[in-house]
Formats: C-alpha cells, sequence, structure tokens
C-alpha cells in the first residue's frame, strides 16, 4: 500500500515526516482566550511579560472584547491600565470593535455586566458609537432588557433619540421586546430630560 501510494504522489512515504499544523492560526493571542476565560493573575502575568494584548482574533475580538463580553470586570480593568504600544491610540484600543462593528462596551452593556460596563465607560469607552447595524451600546442593552447597563449609559450621556438603520430607537426596541421595567425607564429619563417619547 506504501508503495502504491508513494508511485502515485512520487514521493518516498517511508522518509516522509509528519509536519504539525498550528490549529491557533487566526485565532489570536495567547492572552484574548486567557481573557476570555476570566483568569486575571494569569492576564496579569502576560501583561508584565509583554504580552500582545492589542491584535485580534479573525472575527476582530480582542482580549478586551472577550473579557467584556463575558463579564469579567477585573481583567477589563487591567487590559484598560496596561500601557499600550506607542502605534496605538487609546480611543482605537477602548473602542475596538469585531467584525461586525460590535465594541466592548456593547458586549458588556447588552449581556446585563454591570461592572464591566461600568469599567469601560470609566476607561474611556463611547456612548455613542454604533454597530454595522447603527445599534449603540444603549440599543443593544435595551432590545435584552438589561435595566441595570441601561440606566448607567443614559447616565453617561447615551444618546435616548438614536435609531438604528431599521429606524429604531432604543426605548422602541424596549417596548417592541416587551421588556416593560425597561421601556418604563426611558419614559422616565426622557421625562426628566424633557425628551418627547416615541415609545
Amino acid at each position: 500500500m506504501g508503495q502504491r501510494i508513494s508511485r502515485i504522489l512520487g514521493v518516498d512515504t517511508e522518509t516522509v515526516q509528519a509536519v504539525p499544523i498550528d490549529l491557533t492560526i487566526n485565532r489570536g493571542p495567547e492572552i484574548l482566550k486567557i481573557a476570555e476565560a476570566g483568569d486575571r493573575k494569569k492576564v496579569a502575568e502576560l501583561l508584565e511579560a509583554g504580552a500582545d494584548f492589542v491584535s485580534a482574533d479573525r472575527d476582530g475580538v480582542t482580549a478586551l472584547l472577550a473579557a467584556s463580553m463575558n463579564g469579567h470586570a477585573d481583567v477589563v480593568e487591567a487590559l484598560l491600565a496596561a500601557k499600550l504600544p506607542p502605534s496605538t491610540p487609546r480611543h482605537a484600543f477602548v473602542d475596538s470593535a469585531d467584525v461586525a462593528g460590535k465594541t466592548a462596551l456593547m458586549m458588556a452593556a447588552g449581556n446585563g455586566h454591570v461592572d464591566a460596563t461600568k469599567a469601560l465607560l470609566a476607561g474611556g469607552a463611547s456612548v455613542k458609537l454604533a454597530d454595522q447595524a447603527g445599534k449603540t451600546a444603549l440599543h443593544w442593552a435595551a432590545n435584552v432588557g438589561q435595566t441595570a447597563t441601561v440606566e448607567i449609559l443614559i447616565d453617561w450621556g447615551s444618546d435616548l433619540k438614536v435609531v438604528d438603520m431599521f429606524g429604531s430607537t432604543p426605548a422602541a426596541l424596549a417596548a417592541e421586546k416587551g421588556h416593560a421595567a425597561v421601556a418604563e425607564l426611558f419614559f422616565e429619563k426622557m421625562e426628566g430630560k424633557g425628551v418627547v417619547s416615541t415609545i
């Protein structure tokens, strides 16, 4: 069998050695997976050793996005406190987005991770950015009924009247999805700010 394969391929299969395949190609730096798991101690060790914490995987996910979407606020804080490479502006790091345009703040707020949301906002994350569908962090939080993060985002100056590509405001999304508590919160905040409700 071996000789037959050798004749077909034109090589001596007896001397061919297996080449290991790197299954981590395009999966991003090691710190990304550690951040996703929420291992702050290991993240700190990697940062101290000069690990690349800015690069993203093939989906555009960075260590900061991974930690944020999973609510690991202590890891988020460690990454935000790390010294950035000279070629990376702080805003570009804090507001980096995946291939769909979702930022760390959108992921944290949309998943109801209060502490991670607060850490990102304190670290300079923008409430004004929108993903490819025109949704801001406030849209994402309202869409899934995350009352606590909705309130935090509004208090940090999120635009209550911003619309996504489908013409929906965050308040309208909350109402459409049946998130009564969030819709009521929007009504109260709009009333307090003198904004005409579109719910």
